[in-house]
């Protein structure tokens, strides 16, 4: 379905099912903690029809989970996601992964560093609970002071990458 925006047109569509009509069609494409929930063998059809979705030199902004976790407390220390084909990425897997795919990488940073994902694990300790109410607005200031702080650890990657010049058909 589309959605309406005074300057933009946004749809919300399975990039699975990209028809001839939508080849080249977006300028950017946005895929925000979705591909590790894809198997091995389904990601390079998927970031092949993001690629086939986007004009050339479109953009694609990508989130991921980093493949090594900082974990704070000792009951987090062994958790996975139990919906996740794998628990993250590193930056050259992402990389290849995409350069692989018509896709030129120009930017990636890391994501929910260690007060980040300190507020996260608090989170999950009190979630589903009244308790969460309560937290909640503490753990958003802490995960938000986690942005200004320098840190060495990060639990996601922030990617940007830019589609390479001509349509493949």
């Amino acid at each position: 379905a589309a959605l309406a925006h005074p300057y933009a047109r946004v749809l919300n569509s399975n990039v699975a099912s990209v028809t001839e009509t939508l080849r080249g069609y977006f300028d950017c494409a946005l895929v925000l903690d979705v591909l590790e929930h894809i198997e091995e063998d389904g990601l390079p059809n998927f970031i092949d029809s993001v690629a086939a979705i986007l004009r050339p030199e479109g953009w694609l902004i990508i989130h991921v989970p980093s493949a090594i976790q900082q974990r704070h407390l000792r009951r987090f220390q062994g958790w996975h996601h139990h919906d996740h084909a794998r628990e993250g990425f590193s930056v050259d897997q992402l990389t290849k992964l995409l350069e692989r795919s018509q896709f030129r990488v120009t930017h990636v940073q890391g994501t929910f560093g260690y007060l980040a994902s300190l507020a996260w694990e608090l989170n999950m300790i009190v979630a589903a609970t009244p308790l969460q109410a309560f937290a909640f607005p503490f753990l958003i200031w802490l995960a938000r002071l986690g942005d200004v702080l320098p840190s060495k650890t990060w639990n996601g990657l922030l990617c940007t990458a830019q589609r390479k010049g001509t349509l493949a058909r």
